[in-house]
Parts: C-alpha cells; sequence; structure tokens
C-alpha cells in the first residue's frame, strides 16, 4: 500500500474513532440529569403494580435505559430500572440478562446488569449463584455481556434489572471482554438489553 494511502487511513480512524466518543455523553451528565428531576426511589418505594408481566421461556423481554424514567437508588449508586413480574414456582429459576454494547468505533460502553428478586410483600431475596460472560459481536448484533443468575424460586414474585453505576465511565474490572486481543469496556447507564427465565 502506498504509504500516502496508509496515512489517510490511519488518520481516518482516528478521526472515526474521536468522533465516536464525543456522540456519547458521559455518565456524569446522564446521571445528573435524572437526579435534577427528581429524588431517586429506593426498593420499599417502588410501585410493583406497574411491573410487566414475564413468561418463562426464550424469547423473554426487550427492554431500553435510554434516559427517560425514574431512577432507584442501590448501594451507593443510582440505575433507571424495570421490574417484572413473574409467577411463583418451586425449585431453581435461573434468569439470563444480555445486555448490548453501545460500541462506537474504539469507543465501547457497557451496560453491566445486575437483578434484585422480591417477594409480594417487597422482601429482598438474594440470589445464590451470579456469572457474567462476554457474547462476540455476529452479523449486525452488537457485543453483548450476559449475566446469568441462579434463584430459589419459592416466593420470588418481581425481578429488577438495573445498572451497575458504581463507576461509572471507568473500565469494567473481573470481567474478561478480551477475545485475542486488549479491549477496554467501560460501564455505562444506558443500554439495550433482554430479560429471560426459566425453571430448573
Amino acid at each position: 500500500m502506498d504509504l500516502r494511502y496508509l496515512k489517510i487511513f490511519v488518520g481516518g480512524m482516528a478521526l472515526t474513532a474521536l468522533a465516536a466518543c464525543a456522540a456519547v455523553p458521559p455518565s456524569k451528565d446522564i446521571l445528573a440529569a435524572t437526579n435534577a428531576r427528581g429524588q431517586p426511589k429506593t426498593i420499599a418505594q417502588l410501585d410493583l403494580k406497574k411491573a410487566t408481566t414475564l413468561s418463562p421461556g426464550d424469547e423473554g423481554a426487550d427492554a431500553n435505559f435510554d434516559g427517560s424514567g425514574d431512577a432507584l437508588h442501590l448501594n451507593g449508586y443510582d440505575s433507571y430500572y424495570h421490574i417484572f413480574r413473574i409467577d411463583p414456582s418451586q425449585g431453581r429459576l435461573k434468569f439470563v440478562v444480555r445486555a448490548y454494547c453501545r460500541c462506537l468505533g474504539f469507543d465501547k460502553r457497557q451496560l453491566v446488569p445486575v437483578l434484585r428478586f422480591l417477594t409480594d410483600d417487597g422482601e429482598v431475596i438474594e440470589a445464590s449463584d451470579t456469572r457474567y460472560s462476554l457474547v462476540q459481536a455476529e452479523n449486525f448484533t452488537p457485543m453483548s455481556l450476559k449475566l446469568r443468575v441462579f434463584v430459589p424460586g419459592n416466593n420470588i414474585r418481581y425481578v429488577i434489572v438495573a445498572a451497575d453505576n458504581s463507576q461509572p465511565d471507568a473500565v469494567v474490572q473481573g470481567i474478561n471482554f478480551n477475545a485475542g486481543f486488549h479491549m477496554d469496556v467501560r460501564s455505562y447507564p444506558l443500554g439495550k438489553f433482554n430479560l429471560t427465565y426459566q425453571s430448573l
């Protein structure tokens, strides 16, 4: 390749990366705007009657944290959230959240999903087993982060999906995003996700 064209190609890639970074609002601005609309709720303040019904199976429910709606306060940070209602079940339940990367060039921002489980009375039930894994991009489907959670099904009636915003815009630690090459993926409060569950 002619050196002149190589310089143009590399320069174009750099400009694309810079433009991508500039196109993504910083997490602090998004979270500040959320707090400006009203005090974030606690789990005890949630209106569980507004929960979306979730049926077991492979299709599940698609949802999106798009910067609108109320916020929930969790463990020292705030997050957008969605509440789902399920039918009580005996035995263990397996929940899978697949959160899609907001990938623009070399700038990769990832919603890191977290789940909370509630009884009919709003009591929080802790998960017994939590696992994160990377799902590579394929065709027109972007890279995604998959969270699998196993919980005892007894008494669980509601599932809350939120984002781990404990370190917004920081490189996500403790999850292997590398697939043959190094890749910095940063935590982000916005993004699309899919939630499914099944009885085991």
